[in-house]
C-alpha cells in the first residue's frame, strides 16, 4: 500500500505486481477470519471471533476489502478503499508489549471521554460567542484601485441603519455623537460610491478575480482615518482569506478559529485582523481567555488523565513482577535447605545465622546513622529513611550471599591497588582537578560559540589555537591517567571511556589535518571531527549531578519509549495512507496546481508515502493550519475533519503518552534516591566489609 500511488499510470509491471499482492494479502487474511471463526465462533458466547477488538478491527477491514468486488456496480468506494489503510494495526497484537500498551490507552478512553466533552463544550460556547460578535467582520480588507465591489451586498446597511442612527444621536454624549457621525458620513459615502458603480456597470466583477486586489490587510470600514495607504480603499471582499478558513460567519468556521487558537499555531494573525476589522477590547480578552483555558487548563488534562493510567498500570505491572519474584526467591530458599547437606562452612546454619546477624548488626549501626539516632551530617529525614532502605537491600544480598543463594562479586583489580596518589578518586585533590577539567570543558564550549560568517583569518587562527590547546591538555591528561592507573583499569571506568573516545578522536583529527591541510582533497569530513568537540560537555554530568540523573531517566525510558514510538509510527503510516487515498493525486492542474503560472505543488502533500508520512508528522506536532489550507482547496470543508482527527490523535494522545512515560521514570527516580546514596556510600560499606571480615 505505501508503494502505490494514486500518480501512477495504469496497465504498468508495477501496477500488475500490486493488483497481484492484494489479491494474495485479501486471500490470505480471508482464510485467517473463516479459520478463527470457525475455532472461536463466531458472536454468540464469551471468546467468540467478534466478542475480541482485534477480531471486530479485522473482521471490519476483510469485509469492506470485498465490497468493491462483490458489487462493482455500486461505484469505486473510495471511503472503503481507504479503509484498508487500518490493516497496519494489525501488527500491534503481535509486537511483545504492545497490546498491554494498547488496552492502557483504550482503558483510558472512559476517562478521557469527560475532558472531551470538556474540550467539546468549550469549543462550542467559544464558537457561538465568536458567531455573534465577529461575524462578516473579516470581509473588508483593503484593495488596490480598480476594485470593485459586489454588487448589491447588504453588509453596509445591515452595520449601520441610517434612520434609525439618526434617532438615536440626540441621546448621546458629545463624543458618541461626533463619532456616529462619521460613521454615517462614511457609510454615506460608501453607498454613493456603490450606487453608482451599480449604475455604471451591469456586473461585477466575481469572487475569483477579486483575489487580483486584495492586499490581505484587514480594515475597519466604520473608522473615518482608515489603517489602508493612500489610492488603497477599505473594501467589502466576497471570499475571506486562507479559501475562506479564517472567518466566524458560522459555527463551522468558528470552531476552526478557536480550535487555532486553543493549539497556538498561527493564532495572533486572526486576533490582529479581528480587533483591526472591529476595533473592540473584548477582542483581546476573547482570544487571551481562549489561550488560557483552552491551551493551558484544558488540554493538558489530556495529559493528566493519561499518566494516571499509565501509572496504574505500571503499579500494576511492577505488582505482579514483585509477587513473581517473591515466590521464585521463595523456590532458591528452599532448593537452597535442601543442598546444605554438603559440609561448606556457607552451608552451616549456625554460621550463616551468625554472619547475618553480623551484618545486621552493621545495619543497623548503618541505618540508626541514617535516620538520626547518632550523630550525622544527614538531616533530610526522607534521605534517611533512603539510605536504611539501600543499606536494607545490601543486607539482603550478604544474608543472602551468606546462605550461598548469590555470592557478590569481587571488587576490580583497579579498586584493589592504587600505585599513585594522584590517580586515586579518593585523593583529596581529585575535586581540584576535576573543577579545572570541567573549567577547560567550558572554556572549549565558549570557543566553539565565537566563530561567524565573514569573521578574519587571523581571529579564525587564534580560535583554532585556543582550541588545539585545550585538546592537547586533554591528552597529557589521559597520558597521566593511564600511566598512573595502567590501561586496564582506566578503560574499566565509565566515564574514562568517554574521555579517552573524545582525546583518541582529537588526535586523528590533528593528524588528518596535519597530512591533508595543504592538499587538494576535500577535507570538509575535517569539520565533523571537529564539531565531536562538542561531546566533551558530557564531562559536565561527572560534577552535575542533577543533569547525570535527567539523562539517567531519559536512557533508562528508551525500552518503554520504544513501544510508543512504534505505536506512534504505526498510527502515523495508517494516517498517511488514508491520507494517499482521500488526498492522492489531487493536486494537479483542475485545481490550480502544476508549473507557472499555476501555484506549485505543497510540501504538504499525499501524492507518494514519503511525503503523506511527513505530513501527518508535522500534523502530530501541532503545525496543522498551514497544511490544512491545501487541503481545504482540493477537497472542500470536509477536508477539515481529516486534519484535525490527526492532530488531535497525534497531540493530545500519542505525544501525550510520551510525556506520561518520562514522567512515570522520573517519579520512580524521584522515590529510589536509596539506590544513588547506596553507590555514594558504597566506600563507607567496603569499610564495614573489612571490619566485618576482621571480626570474624
Amino acid at each position: 500500500m505505501a508503494w502505490n500511488s494514486p500518480l501512477d499510470p495504469p496497465g504498468t509491471l508495477k501496477a500488475h505486481f500490486i493488483d497481484v499482492c492484494e489479491w494474495v494479502y485479501l486471500l490470505i487474511f480471508t482464510f485467517e477470519m473463516l479459520a478463527k471463526i470457525c475455532a472461536y465462533g463466531f458472536i454468540g458466547h464469551d471468546g467468540a471471533y467478534l466478542r475480541d477488538a482485534w477480531g471486530q478491527l479485522d473482521f471490519v477491514v476483510v469485509s469492506l476489502a470485498w465490497l468493491p468486488i462483490l458489487f462493482p456496480s455500486f461505484g469505486n468506494y473510495s471511503v472503503m478503499r481507504s479503509v484498508r489503510a487500518l490493516r497496519p494495526l494489525r501488527a500491534l497484537k503481535r509486537l511483545p508489549g504492545m497490546p498491554v500498551l494498547v488496552n492502557s490507552i483504550l482503558a483510558a478512553l472512559p476517562k478521557l471521554s469527560d475532558v472531551i466533552l470538556l474540550f467539546g463544550l468549550l469549543l462550542a460556547v467559544c464558537g457561538i460567542f465568536g458567531v455573534e460578535q465577529f461575524k462578516g467582520e473579516l470581509h473588508h480588507r483593503c484593495a488596490w484601485p480598480g476594485f470593485q465591489e459586489t454588487l448589491g451586498h447588504p453588509e453596509l446597511r445591515e452595520m449601520l441603519p441610517l434612520p434609525d442612527k439618526y434617532r438615536l444621536v440626540h441621546r448621546l454624549n458629545n463624543g458618541q455623537a461626533a463619532q456616529g457621525q462619521r460613521q454615517l458620513k462614511s457609510i454615506g459615502r460608501r453607498l454613493k460610491e456603490n450606487e453608482a458603480d451599480a449604475s455604471a456597470s451591469e456586473e461585477s466583477i466575481s469572487p475569483q478575480q477579486q483575489w487580483d486586489f486584495d492586499t490581505g490587510v484587514f480594515c475597519n470600514p466604520l473608522e473615518s482615518k482608515i489603517e489602508c495607504p493612500a489610492r488603497e480603499t477599505c473594501s467589502y471582499f466576497e471570499d475571506n482569506i486562507n479559501y475562506g478558513a479564517t472567518n466566524f460567519d458560522n459555527f463551522g468556521w468558528a470552531i476552526i478559529q478557536v480550535f487555532q487558537t486553543i493549539t497556538f499555531d498561527g493564532w495572533t494573525p486572526t486576533m490582529y485582523a479581528v480587533l483591526n476589522t472591529t476595533g473592540q477590547p473584548l477582542v483581546l480578552v476573547y482570544f487571551l481567555l481562549l489561550v488560557v483555558l483552552g491551551g493551558f487548563f484544558i488540554v493538558n488534562l489530556f495529559l493528566a488523565v493519561l499518566f494516571q493510567e499509565f501509572s496504574e498500570a505500571q503499579a500494576g505491572e511492577k505488582a505482579i513482577a514483585e509477587q513473581a519474584a517473591r515466590a521464585a526467591a521463595s523456590r532458591q530458599a528452599r532448593r537452597a535447605q535442601r543442598d546444605r547437606q554438603s559440609p561448606s562452612p556457607s552451608s552451616n546454619p549456625a554460621a550463616a545465622s551468625s554472619k547475618t546477624a553480623a551484618w545486621a548488626r552493621i545495619l543497623s549501626k548503618k541505618s540508626s546513622s541514617a535516620l538520626g539516632v547518632s550523630p550525622s551530617p544527614s538531616s533530610n529525614p526522607a534521605a534517611a529513611s533512603s539510605k536504611a532502605a539501600a543499606w536494607a537491600r545490601i543486607l539482603s544480598k550478604k544474608s543472602s550471599s551468606a546462605i550461598g543463594v548469590s555470592p557478590p562479586p569481587s571488587p576490580p583489580y583497579h579498586e584493589q591497588q592504587k600505585p599513585f596518589s594522584w590517580a586515586d578518586p579518593d585523593n583529596e585533590d581529585e575535586e581540584k582537578d576535576r573543577a579545572a577539567s570541567m573549567g577547560l570543558v567550558v572554556f572549549n564550549m565558549v570557543l566553539m560559540c565565537m566563530p561567524y560568517e565573514g569573521m578574519s583569518d587571523a581571529y579564525a587562527a587564534q580560535l583554532e589555537s585556543f582550541a588545539e590547546w585545550i585538546t592537547w591538555i586533554f591528552i597529557v591528561e589521559m597520558g597521566l591517567k593511564l600511566f598512573g592507573m595502567g590501561c586496564r583499569a582506566y578503560w574499566s571506568d565509565g566515564w574514562n571511556q568517554l574521555d579517552g573516545t573524545i582525546v583518541i578522536m582529537s588526535i586523528v583529527e590533528i593528524v588528518l589535518t596535519a597530512l591533508f591541510a595543504n592538499s587538494g582533497p576535500n577535507m570538509s569530513f575535517l569539520r565533523i571531527l571537529r564539531m565531536l568537540r562538542v561531546a566533551r560537555m558530557l564531562r559536565l554530568m561527572r560534577s552535575w549531578v542533577g543533569l547525570y540523573k535527567i539523562i539517567n531517566t531519559v536512557v533508562s525510558a528508551v525500552p518503554q519509549m520504544s513501544n510508543v514510538l512504534i505505536l506512534m509510527f504505526l498510527i502515523c503510516t495508517v494516517f498517511a495512507l488514508l491520507g494517499m487515498q482521500l488526498f492522492g493525486g489531487q493536486f494537479s492542474e483542475e485545481h490550480g496546481y502544476g508549473d507557472s503560472p499555476l501555484l506549485p505543488l505543497p510540501r504538504y502533500n499525499f501524492d507518494y508515502f514519503g511525503p503523506a508520512l511527513l505530513s501527518v508528522f508535522v500534523l502530530t506536532t501541532g503545525v496543522w493550519f498551514t497544511p490544512m489550507l491545501d487541503g481545504l482547496n482540493v477537497g472542500g470543508p470536509s477536508a477539515t475533519i481529516y486534519y484535525i482527527t490527526v492532530t488531535c490523535i497525534g497531540t493530545y494522545i500519542l505525544v501525550n503518552l510520551l510525556i506520561a512515560v518520562l514522567l512515570e521514570l522520573f517519579a520512580k527516580d524521584s522515590d529510589g534516591d536509596g539506590q544513588a546514596d547506596a553507590f555514594q556510600d558504597e566506600e563507607s560499606f567496603k569499610e564495614s566489609e573489612e571490619s566485618f571480615k576482621r571480626e570474624h
